[in-house]
């Protein structure tokens, strides 16, 4: 039984409680006073007995505060519940591929000597989001239903904030990892009008077309989707359509760590970066600029 059916079911018995509680205090009443005037005629020889109009006054009285109570509490509304049906929690977080890409050339420098440092020979990804990564980017949030009926998620989509030109300053390449392998749940294609979020395996079929996400208060959902890009620059958002138990449309925004845009941008048509720098893996740690060695390919 839905919420909006017990509350009719609880009305309707309040209601006949209400009913009888009157009834039975009205005849009560007039019960008394019907005894006590049958007892006055037997000794005075009245008149027929009728209710005195204090006993008429108090039983209309009594229904009228009963009913007064029976719809005030039939009709008081429903506390609304706090915050938004549709929450995120914590922050979302975003994993590039294996090139990143700068607006502008890298020149001589502490960041330029830092790249060339083959002292560390792991690699780390950029914390500088000035990099962006080139092709592809994955984004990871969580999403937390906060309604006491199930809220369901409708959508998930992009939403293009600055498109550019791709990014063709400097371009840094990173090895390939080990064995590992990273899980790919849901992707969106940029360059793609539609900017729908599908099944890797449906490239052209929206997955909420066939899929159905429902959260119950305190509920979490993690998603996981990987947007490519490779005609341009671009900066985005992600929106999260939910409709919440009453019917009512929403929307949920979610950012990168600071509120900013996430980033993904294509190469350049031409394939010529003003820097390149490759990684000197297997051999040791850090970059050198390309065309050090002569089996460096630049044009990328």
């Amino acid at each position: 039984m839905g919420i909006r059916e017990r509350r009719a079911a609880d009305g309707d018995d309040r209601a006949a409680e209400v009913a009888n509680a009157v009834e039975s205090s009205v005849v009560n009443g007039l019960l008394v006073q019907a005894h006590t005037a049958t007892f006055e005629n037997t000794h005075h020889h009245h008149a027929p007995w009728r209710p005195p109009r204090s006993a008429v006054i108090a039983a209309v009285v009594v229904l009228v505060v009963a009913a007064g109570w029976f719809l005030l509490e039939i009709t008081a509304p429903t506390p609304p519940e706090p915050g938004e049906p549709v929450a995120q929690v914590g922050t979302a977080t975003a994993v590039g591929g294996l090139e990143y890409a700068l607006p502008e050339p890298l020149g001589p420098g502490a960041e330029y000597d830092g790249l060339l440092d083959t002292s560390d020979p792991g690699y780390h990804v950029p914390s500088d989001t000035r990099y962006v990564p080139v092709g592809q980017t994955t984004v990871s949030f969580l999403v937390k239903g906060n309604r006491s009926t199930p809220v369901q998620i409708t959508d998930v989509k992009p939403d293009i904030t600055q498109r550019r030109p791709p990014l063709a300053g400097t371009l840094l390449v990173y090895p390939p990892p080990g064995n590992e392998k990273t899980a790919i749940d849901l992707s969106a294609g940029l360059d793609d009008p539609r900017l729908i979020v599908r099944d890797p395996a449906k490239p052209d079929t929206r997955w909420f077309s066939e899929h159905r996400v429902e959260l119950a208060k305190g509920e979490n959902q993690q998603f996981s989707v990987t947007f490519f890009g490779k005609l341009a620059s671009y900066s985005f958002r992600i929106v999260v359509d939910y409709i919440d138990g009453d019917g009512t449309a929403g929307r949920l925004t979610v950012s990168a760590e600071g509120g900013v845009p996430f980033q993904v941008t294509g190469k350049p048509v031409d394939g010529r970066y003003g820097t390149v720098f490759l990684p000197n893996f297997p051999a040791g740690g850090g970059w050198h600029p390309c065309g050090t060695l002569p089996t460096d390919v630049c044009v990328r």
